[in-house]
């Protein structure tokens, strides 16, 4: 996708459906385009004779909507082999900005660099696979986020300035709210839910994991510190 002829002034958001894989959305201000990496892969399992069926069998629809006044970039896979669980696909799209995201995806990691505006991530385990999420951001969140996974850790990494009435909820893990440049307030913690606000918490910020941690971070430079235990 080109970047419009008056630049990347307006909003753009971005909704993907990805059936099996993984999904890596990394916002860099020096590109001029919104670009897409889509690397299908099949299982070892499968007879090299059929291998390259399986990966023939995986179909990526890609369209450009206009709603609101802002561009939203729609991505979804799908594929008609027999058994989805043997072939998946690794989304990965580079972009000037990403002023929200509506993400499905099973079995692996979605990863969000960069990003802001409303968050919506909907992740699980399949084939075997966990579905954790990371966000990792210096924009400054003030809109709703909901991330959510059946299975794998959750990491919201965010700088000063974010706001949120947040919910942390682990059901089969912990909870924690590290913070060394914002304030949390009316800390409460039941033993398998933790809530919290920072700022004014208009906004919702929801963090579910079934089966994994859940935790928030509040740092300086938020976006380019990685934690290699993760």
């Amino acid at each position: 996708m080109k970047a419009p002829a008056d630049g990347w002034a307006a909003p753009t958001a971005l909704d993907i459906e990805n059936y099996h894989g993984t999904v890596t959305i990394i916002v860099d201000p020096d590109v001029t385009e919104l670009k897409t990496v889509a690397k299908v892969h099949a299982s070892l399992w499968i007879d090299d004779v059929v291998r390259s069926q399986a990966q023939d069998s995986v179909r990526i629809r890609t369209r450009t909507l206009e709603q609101e006044g802002r561009t939203v970039c729609s991505i979804r896979t799908s594929t008609r082999w027999g058994d989805p669980r043997q072939v998946w696909v690794d989304l990965t799209l580079t972009m000037p900005r990403c002023d929200g995201v509506r993400i499905f995806n099973r079995g692996g990691s979605v990863t969000l660099v960069g990003v802001s505006g409303a968050l919506q991530v909907d992740n699980g385990e399949f084939a075997d696979s966990s579905g954790p999420i990371e966000v990792r951001t210096n924009a400054v969140i003030v809109d709703p986020v909901v991330l959510v996974t059946s299975s794998g850790n959750i990491f919201y990494q965010v700088g000063p300035g974010s706001t949120g009435a947040y919910t942390l909820d682990a059901t089969d893990g912990s909870e924690s709210f590290d913070s060394t440049v914002a304030r949390p307030e009316a800390v409460h913690s039941n033993g398998s839910v933790t809530t919290a606000t920072v700022g004014d918490a208009e906004n919702s910020v929801v963090l579910r994991s079934a089966k994994g941690d859940v935790s928030v971070i509040y740092m300086n430079d938020a976006q380019a510190y990685i934690n290699r235990f993760r």
